[in-house]
């Protein structure tokens, strides 16, 4: 098995293919045109935050996009 990068998740998608991306790179895409007006520093501690949360905290490198994604909203919130 390939070792992820240190900032990396594998997403699982609903079609049920997986697949290893950088989470600051999901979290750009989920926060989609918002992203240009918030500071780039808290989307990096978000995803930081958010990454921390499952891989050291849950002992997970798989996980769905909907689980990120509201991990990630309530970070934000």
């Amino acid at each position: 098995m390939i070792q992820l990068h240190s900032d990396c998740l594998v997403f699982k998608l609903a079609n049920g293919d997986a697949i290893p991306c950088s989470v600051e790179q999901v979290t750009v895409e989920l926060i989609g045109d918002a992203a240009d007006s918030l500071d780039p520093e808290i989307i990096r501690h978000a995803a930081a935050a958010v990454l921390h949360y499952f891989k050291h905290e849950q002992g997970r490198e798989y996980v769905s996009i909907n689980e990120f994604s509201e991990a990630l909203e309530h970070v934000l919130q």
